[in-house]
């Protein structure tokens, strides 16, 4: 096991941090640190005091916050190998752009593509360094009408490797890290914004930030609602993001920094932000530098015939479309609760795609969805499509590239459930992501009965395993959350690369599907607390979904085969399915009834364990009674069709 925390812990964060680029600066980006973006320069401070501080003021007072979002125009390239292979992932370029106005929501801005990400296969290119393989990689690329974001394998400042760096402010931005944290991190250098610790062990000590702000315009990131910050220096400490440091400034108060900030050095990331006082510099900058860039072109039309479909065991909403757009950079999904005008992204996804499933829905909800091509301002949206959830579950993800070669092999690799030696549940070599679903194929298990849970972790390509934390729950309540007594399975470390644990479903169980939850996550040991929320987010690692289907311990002779029907309310759009208890002692024939009794479909065969779609398209809205019968007499359940 690679158990040398101290330098793996900076390989992750030191070598996987942030970084950017713009030649109007002489000044190169600083080595040996999370990010390669240089301090700002007297000349710069003194730009900010005399031309960004006031217009600050007067954007505050007009809100700028509100209205119409001031749209930012990105051109991305993606480095390549000579042959064309290798390269960073595209989707998760596409992932990391959503994430990215998630976070820049709230002050207005949103970022918008310049067209699909243009790939660059040159191997000359694959490590970059400020100086003359930048200027050869972006000078005869760089769109002057856009901020320029460039992704390659590997960035190096004197020597040290880095994550990304960028310049304030400059229209570009160079990344080896495809992670939304660097990209939101050094577009925010990109519109103006200084690391908060800036200065704060400066030798001058006039030029530090005090903890009462009295000097807060002057130095550090001359915003005055980010605290001052002691990041760096001795006595500065933050253990499992809680911070206990006692060093002090120079009148002798005690530091308080913000350690979820995105601008930050202490990568508390599960819910990283800006400030307000961020934001209005950044629309500040906006307006002073970038307010005239416009690469957008003539929208193209929008996907049609777009489908949404309830999956079964909770498994979110399947999304179809067709007839792709040409030149769309990708295609935005975006999702609105009820009768909501108000619609919110939820993934981006690639040009070429045609599908997408999302994993978590409000529960017990109307959703409606469109998707529309993004690049291109005001570009139309596709048809809307509804679904009807029922119960639905937290998609709870991490951050940091985790699929090897470009990231680190932490993720589950094997997930399996045992009652005995036979196999109730098999994943084997499910291969890397941050979140899974496997929901589709329930394993059954009997109430009061013992199992076996095995979970394994890949190899490092050195053949070691990275030190990981791993926890599992089970819903036995069935109200979406797993947080109940008795509901958390196992959560502890994992010896070498596989674990194996053991438990008991309970006998107050509910019966029918019961979501089952795997999480293996980076053992940090004091850095980050490790995590015992099933749906809060991480750093470095998985999360897995599965189905448990729970019956009664024993099978009674003669006894009435039970069965699930969801989804219930359904819908022609959102056909409704059975699934007849495995433990039934044959096959069984389902019939439909209306409300006068009268049968509405013809009767059909269905197998126990087996999913068996209801055809109701041709039905009315309505009340129906579902029907199985068998030797053993007859179970029903009534139907609602929307």
């Amino acid at each position: 096991m690679l158990t040398n925390r101290k330098k793996a812990l900076g390989w992750l964060l030191g070598g996987g941090l942030l970084l950017g680029a713009a030649p109007a600066l002489a000044q190169a980006p600083a080595a040996g640190s999370w990010c390669g973006t240089p301090p700002t320069s007297p000349a710069e401070r003194a730009r900010v005091l005399r031309d960004i501080i006031p217009l600050e003021q007067r954007l505050a007072a007009g809100q700028r916050l509100t209205g119409n979002p001031a749209r930012v125009p990105l051109r991305v390239f993606a480095v390549r190998r000579t042959d064309g292979s290798g390269g960073p992932d595209e989707a998760a370029i596409l992932a990391a752009i959503t994430g990215l106005n998630q976070r820049y929501a709230a002050g207005n801005l949103e970022f918008y593509l310049c067209g699909p990400v243009r790939r660059l296969d040159n191997s000359a290119w694959l490590e970059v360094s400020p100086g003359a393989v930048e200027q050869a990689l972006c000078v005869p690329h760089d769109d002057p009408a856009a901020i320029n974001v460039y992704y390659t394998q590997a960035l190096k400042v004197s020597g040290m490797p880095v994550c990304g760096y960028a310049y304030r402010p400059g229209n570009r931005v160079v990344i080896s890290c495809n992670d939304v944290h660097v990209l939101a991190h050094e577009l925010g250098h990109a519109l103006g914004l200084a690391h908060p610790q800036q200065d704060c062990d400066n030798p001058v000590v006039a030029e530090r930030e005090l903890v009462r702000r009295t000097n807060c315009t002057a130095t550090g990131d001359q915003i005055c609602d980010t605290p001052a910050d002691p990041y760096g220096r001795a006595g500065a400490t933050a253990p499992r993001c809680a911070y206990t440091g006692t060093v002090t400034d120079a009148n002798g108060d005690r530091f308080s920094p913000l350690l979820n900030n995105v601008m930050g050095y202490w990568r508390c990331t599960g819910q990283d932000e800006f400030t307000p006082g961020q934001f209005l510099r950044m629309q500040a900058t906006f307006q002073v530098r970038f307010a005239s860039l416009n690469c957008a072109a003539p929208p193209p039309p929008a996907p049609t015939q777009l489908t949404a479909t309830l999956l079964p065991y909770g498994g979110g909403v399947s999304l179809r479309w067709t007839n792709p757009a040409p030149g769309a950079a990708g295609y935005a999904v975006e999702r609105a609760a009820g009768t909501s005008p108000d619609f919110e992204t939820v993934a981006t996804v690639p040009a070429s795609s045609t599908a997408y499933t999302d994993p978590a829905p409000p529960a017990r909800s109307l959703v409606r969805y469109r998707v529309r091509p993004v690049g291109a301002a005001d570009a139309p949206a596709s048809n809307e499509a509804s679904a009807q959830t029922e119960l639905t579950y937290c998609a709870a993800g991490f951050y940091g590239d985790n699929c090897p070669p470009t990231g680190l092999a932490i993720y589950l690799n094997e997930v399996q459930v045992l009652h005995g030696t036979d196999k109730i549940i098999s994943n084997l070599n499910s291969g890397c992501g941050t979140y899974s679903s496997f929901v589709a194929q329930p394993g059954q298990v009997q109430l009061g009965e013992p199992y076996t849970l095995r979970v394994g972790l890949p190899k490092a390509p050195n053949g070691g395993v990275y030190p990981q934390l791993v926890s599992a729950w089970a819903d036995y309540n069935h109200n979406g959350r797993f947080d109940d007594p008795g509901e958390r399975l196992f959560q502890g470390p994992v010896p070498n690369d596989q674990l194996t644990t053991s438990f008991v479903v309970p006998a107050a169980a509910s019966l029918g599907w019961t979501r089952l939850r795997v999480r293996a996550h980076y053992d940090f040991e004091d850095y980050y607390a490790p995590l015992t929320d099933a749906c809060e987010p991480g750093v470095y690692g998985e999360t897995e979904d599965y189905t448990l289907l729970v019956v009664p311990h024993e099978p009674v002779a003669g006894a009435l085969p039970s069965f699930e029907l969801f989804p219930n309310p359904a819908s022609p759009q959102a056909p409704p399915s059975v699934l007849l208890s495995a433990i039934a002692p044959g096959p069984v024939q389902l019939l439909v009834y209306n409300v006068l009794g009268q049968r509405v479909l013809p009767p059909q065969q269905v197998l126990p364990g087996l999913l068996a779609p209801l055809p109701v398209q041709g039905l009315r809205p309505g009340f129906y009674l579902v029907q199985t019968q068998s030797p053993a007499g007859r179970s029903q359940r009534r139907l609602v069709l929307r």
